[in-house]
């Protein structure tokens, strides 16, 4: 991935998110994995997002969707992300996703 900073995106991270339980449970490639959700939706609520964009973002080598797949559960299970539309690979189109709001009120 290049750093062209005239076309750098950021992405916002609310208090309230970041201090929840949810949060703070996730593990480091979940919370990597939901950091580059939050970049590729350019603030949208749904967006399209495959195990290989993960695998990019992750810094993993080639063929390491497991670690992908692995933190996209914890993100469902957490209550950050729902899946919109899933595709299991066969039409070689992404998964699409939408953030949810579910975290606030996990482990409760």
């Amino acid at each position: 991935m290049s750093n062209n900073t005239g076309t750098e995106h950021h992405i916002r991270l609310a208090k309230s998110l970041i201090t929840s339980e949810a949060y703070q449970d996730l593990n480091k490639n979940a919370l990597k994995v939901l950091n580059a959700m939050k970049l590729i939706s350019r603030g949208n609520e749904e967006f399209e997002f495959s195990t290989s964009l993960g695998v990019e973002y992750l810094g993993l080598k080639e063929g390491s969707e497991k670690g992908v797949r692995l933190a996209i559960k914890e993100l469902v299970s957490h209550g950050f992300i729902k899946h919109v539309t899933f595709s299991n690979g066969a039409g070689h189109q992404p998964n699409k996703f939408a953030f949810d709001t579910a975290w606030r009120i996990w482990g409760n």
